[in-house]
């Protein structure tokens, strides 16, 4: 996978650079792990696997991608008024999801 040299410069290249094909493949085969898994009734198993896909690199790329490029909805603007994203704020997008699901794994509903 490709990804971006340093999460700390802006880097465009970063997004150009990346292996979609590498990245649907990975995330593709995670999800049929976790299918299989439940069709085994492997509960355990199964969890551990989506957790994985959840903190995955690949899943959160795509998942920025389909927002803001390939949906119907991407010049559309947001609550925020932002109609579309140059790559510079789709890495950083996706730095921010990366941040907001390790705060959320740390949290716990009572």
């Amino acid at each position: 996978m490709n990804k971006p040299n340093s999460d700390l410069v802006m880097n465009t290249e970063g997004w150009k650079t990346i292996n979609w094909r590498q990245a649907e493949r990975y995330v593709f085969k995670l999800q049929k792990r976790i299918y299989a898994a439940s069709r085994r009734g492997d509960v355990k198993q199964c969890r551990k696997l989506q957790k994985t896909l959840m903190r995955s690199w690949s899943n959160r790329v795509l998942a920025v991608r389909r927002v803001t490029v390939e949906n119907q909805g991407k010049k559309t603007a947001g609550v925020d008024g932002i109609k579309s994203l140059p790559p510079e704020a789709r890495l950083q997008l996706v730095r921010e999801l990366q941040q907001f699901a390790i705060k959320l794994t740390t949290k716990r509903a009572i």
